[in-house]
């Protein structure tokens, strides 16, 4: 036997199993998140959840390693030292889950990646210039149901309703609604306008378009929606008979007729996809905002009743959720 030769297969087949060994440790990267919270929910938990099924997913068909850090921005305690920590830290991405620890975030931190999870109008509460070009270190994904879809379930629980009432501030959400002017003609719709610059002009605007709408659209707009004035919304609507679709299930039970709200673990993963692209090299400024892929309708069918809408049979059965 040529011991010669044999000597020399071994040293190669010696290099090869190290060099593949060498591979797999300098191709493996410990990929370090922050991630914080602004309240322990249960939305929050399943979006959360979500997120992280879908980075250890990915983590371990490329054998990374992820090093999380967690933390909680509280209404009543100061987060100075959270964000120094978090300066001081440096990590790969900041996951923020609600709105405002996602503005805390925002304002103290530039040049970090952030995703955002669980936020609703990111544009109209100044987190993005825009849903397709968010322009900053942050993108993510929000809450808000397209409006095409807004409006296909709007005519099929109400499929005579032709004049939509809605109230809002230009500076806020007037792009939105320029938007919805122009698909609402898709299904035959037409938007009664009302336009106010301050929270206490609402219950006017209300009383100014009441008489002239079949429905009234509740949008996100911080002028426009606060807790007194939802209160006088849905009781100024329910006197004239007049249903509501709303942008969240707190509304439907509060007295809105509907509303469809998005699934927060599925906001979650959608989050932990764009988290995945900005690890591995891509810049947030490429990354459009998203909107929800499912969505659950919520209806309340007491309020239907003080309504006078017959919601049919086919449509209580696909209810998320349905008060009573």
């Amino acid at each position: 036997m040529n011991f010669k030769k044999y000597k020399i297969i071994v040293s190669i087949l010696s290099m090869a199993l190290f060099f593949n060994i060498s591979v797999d440790f300098i191709c493996s990267k410990s990929l370090s998140i922050c991630i914080i919270k602004g309240e322990n929910i249960k939305p929050y938990d399943e979006a959360l959840e979500g997120f992280l099924e879908v980075l250890q997913e990915k983590a371990s068909k490329k054998k990374d390693n992820l090093v999380l850090s967690y933390y909680k921005f509280s209404r009543n305690i100061r987060d100075e030292h959270i964000i120094k920590e978090i300066k001081n830290k440096k990590p790969h991405l900041i996951l923020t889950i609600g709105t405002n620890p996602t503005r805390k975030i925002k304002k103290e931190i530039k040049k970090i990646p952030v995703v955002f999870s669980m936020v609703l109008a990111p544009v109209a509460n100044g987190l993005v210039r825009s849903m397709r070009y968010p322009g900053n270190n942050l993108t993510g994904a929000s809450m808000d149901v397209s409006l095409n879809v807004q409006f296909k379930k709007l005519k099929e629980i109400l499929p005579r309703a032709k004049k939509i009432g809605v109230i809002y501030d230009a500076q806020k959400t007037g792009k939105k609604i320029k938007r919805a002017v122009s698909l609402a003609k898709k299904y035959n719709l037409k938007l009664i306008k009302a336009v106010v610059s301050s929270p206490g002009q609402v219950p006017g605007a209300l009383e100014s378009i009441i008489k002239k709408i079949d429905v009234l659209w509740i949008v996100i707009d911080k002028t426009v929606v606060s807790e007194r004035s939802l209160e006088y919304m849905l009781a100024m609507s329910l006197k004239k008979k007049i249903p509501v679709m709303g942008p969240a299930m707190y509304m439907v039970k509060k007295g809105a007729l509907f509303s469809l709200s998005c699934d927060y673990e599925d906001i979650g993963r959608q989050s932990g996809e764009l988290a995945w692209k900005i690890l591995k090299g891509k810049n947030t400024k490429n990354l459009a905002v998203t909107l929800p892929r499912k969505t659950h309708f919520v209806i309340n069918s007491r309020v239907a009743k003080k309504v006078k809408v017959n919601i049919p049979e086919v449509l209580l059965k696909d209810a998320y959720k349905i008060f009573k």
